[in-house]
């Protein structure tokens, strides 16, 4: 059968109409309407639980979801008319396709409650002896509005995509236990759409493999809805938690198997080493920050002998204000273990002889370097790291900037630090010594602890305690954090100013208080997370982005040709500069 789309007035197409094109209709109008980010009259955090996240499969290898309503009432727009740009793209959209932009302008109209998150799940099959590439098969998860809305919404694309045609495909719908299920054996089972008044399900598959799972069985388990992955990966649950305006999970040792260099047993070695790996990642836009986390879990023997760090020692010699500081503590002795065990002599094997020869060539150079063996650098560190980067000046008027740095941390294995140091004040390590000398850096080794810094830092860790030493909320953030860092922006928008940074690169980084970045290790998995926070902390971050960008590309509030402008004033406690911007 074949389709003249010459009769609804538009450009002659004469190919055969599949369900596959059906599909890949309504794919299209979903990204059509999705993509930029539709909002509808809702509160913007839903306040009951997602009902299509008990149809994600468990045996799903990569799950990214979104939230599109979310997204855009959070960057400051109310509906698709107020998108940059939408009026000049819909002229060019319409004269392609009617329905493509009337989906634009009220993308309720498909039927999917955009309000709500949709997730897309894919399973990867490896390139199989008689396949060169691998392929994907998976769908889409959504919540409709309604049953009878998403009709409407099939009817109306099918309509302007095929005419009668689309029409008569419609017809072919059949209910099924509660679900209107739309497939065809034209498509040799690379198609399936399923909906209720619960959930809608598309999904894909590659009808060019033999060995690819058929649609409707995939549809099917999926209905079913027996082995969900809220309920059996803990990343993903984790993941979850987070109500994320976007995100994603991945079972990484599905990756894996997608290597194309990766011989059985090397996989089979990564995969004892490795575990079960998962990973999920997660960012979230609020008032005046974003914020994005990354979590992992495994179930390999080595996680579970993981805990808590020790209690942190050296939060005296953290400064409270810094261009950046970080702390760290970790699990050293169990880490220690497993590097020892498992690890190093996996690398050693992974790649046959040749690796051998590779892993005992770099053996010898670290030998060299240091004098110690690999096994034996492990055993120096106790599990407590501290890092500080205080200020940066200018050393006369056109002398080298100096930093003021100090890195310290615990001890585990005096005599082997000993060894290490020893060996770094002979051969070349001595003329590297004598150049951090010179330049105002020495090393200290007190019992238990060890530190490289600069003069003044290095006389305040004799003096046990760092002058203005962290307090009050900032030391709290480094304490309750197994691992913590923070940049303040405020000093790196000063030192832009005294190296004569261009005006526009110190307007941008005015616009930003801090940065921090963390690491936790859960009962069941590890967090890390990482936050960008804005000076102004009533505007929404995604907002506040959207306006940088607009700016940028010239579509912000801009001064007129030949205005001056005095910049914003810095933070308090800053130093005042009259600086202008020329245009």
């Amino acid at each position: 059968m074949h389709l003249n789309l010459s009769q609804c007035g538009r450009r002659v197409a004469a190919t055969p109409f599949r369900f596959t094109s059906f599909v890949a209709t309504v794919a299209a109008a979903l990204s059509l309407a999705v993509l930029p980010l539709l909002a509808q009259e809702t509160p913007l955090q839903p306040q009951k639980a997602d009902p299509a996240l008990k149809y994600v499969p468990g045996d799903a290898h990569i799950v990214f979801s979104f939230n599109p309503g979310q997204l855009l009432k959070k960057s400051g727009y109310e509906t698709l008319a107020d998108l940059p740009g939408t009026k000049e793209a819909l002229k060019e959209i319409r004269q392609n396709s009617e329905i493509a932009a009337k989906l634009i302008e009220a993308p309720e109209l498909l039927g999917i409650d955009f309000n709500r998150p949709i997730h897309v799940f894919l399973k990867v099959l490896p390139p199989g002896k008689e396949f060169g590439q691998p392929s994907v098969s998976g769908g889409l998860i959504a919540t409709p509005l309604s049953a009878k809305k998403i009709q409407e919404g099939l009817r109306n694309v099918l309509k302007e995509a095929a005419g009668e045609v689309g029409l008569a495909i419609l017809k072919k719908m059949r209910v099924e236990e509660g679900w209107n299920i739309l497939e065809s054996e034209e498509t040799k089972g690379a198609g399936s759409l399923a909906f209720n008044d619960e959930v809608v399900i598309l999904v894909g598959t590659d009808p060019s493999r033999e060995d690819s799972p058929k649609a409707e069985k995939i549809s099917e388990s999926v209905r079913a809805a027996k082995n969900p992955l809220s309920k059996t990966e803990p990343a993903f649950v984790a993941y979850l938690k987070k109500n994320a305006d976007a995100g994603g999970w991945m079972n990484l040792n599905s990756m894996l198997e997608l290597a194309p260099d990766m011989k059985e047993e090397q996989l089979k070695k990564m995969r004892q080493m490795l575990g079960n790996l998962r990973m999920a990642g997660t960012v979230n836009f609020s008032s005046g920050s974003v914020r994005a986390d990354l979590l992992y879990n495994t179930d390999a023997a080595w996680w579970k002998m993981m805990k808590a760090g020790p209690k942190k020692t050296m939060l005296d010699l953290i400064p409270q204000r810094a261009v950046a500081s970080g702390v760290y503590s970790f699990d050293m002795e169990a880490s220690r273990k497993w590097m020892k065990d498992e690890y190093l002599p996996m690398l050693k094997n992974l790649g046959g002889a040749e690796g051998q020869q590779g892993f005992a060539f770099a053996e010898l150079m670290v030998m060299g370097a240091t004098g110690l063996k690999l096994e034996e650098l492990l055993d120096i560190p106790k599990g407590e790291m501290m890092f500080t980067f205080v200020d940066l000046k200018k050393a006369g008027e056109n002398g080298e900037p100096k930093p003021s740095l100090l890195f310290g941390m615990t001890v585990n294995d005096e005599e082997k630090l000993g060894k290490l140091i020893n060996k770094l004040k002979q051969g070349e390590g001595e003329g590297v010594l004598k150049a951090m000398n010179d330049a105002g850096f020495d090393l200290l080794q007190q019992k238990g602890r060890f530190f490289l810094g600069s003069d003044n830092l290095i006389n305040a860790v004799k003096l046990g305690r760092m002058p203005g030493a962290v307090e009050g909320a900032q030391r709290g953030f480094y304490d309750k954090n197994d691992m913590a860092l923070a940049v303040d922006f405020g000093i790196i928008t000063r030192l832009a100013q005294d190296f004569d940074a261009p005006d526009e690169a110190v307007k941008i980084l005015q616009k930003f208080a801090r940065f921090e970045a963390t690491a936790n290790m859960k009962p069941d998995h590890l967090d890390y997370g990482i936050e960008l926070i804005f000076r102004n902390k009533e505007k929404n971050a995604l907002r506040q982005i959207v306006d940088m960008i607009q700016e940028a590309t010239g579509n912000g509030d801009a001064p007129r040709p030949g205005t001056k402008r005095i910049l914003p004033p810095l933070p308090p406690g800053e130093p005042k500069r009259e600086r202008f911007e020329k245009n």
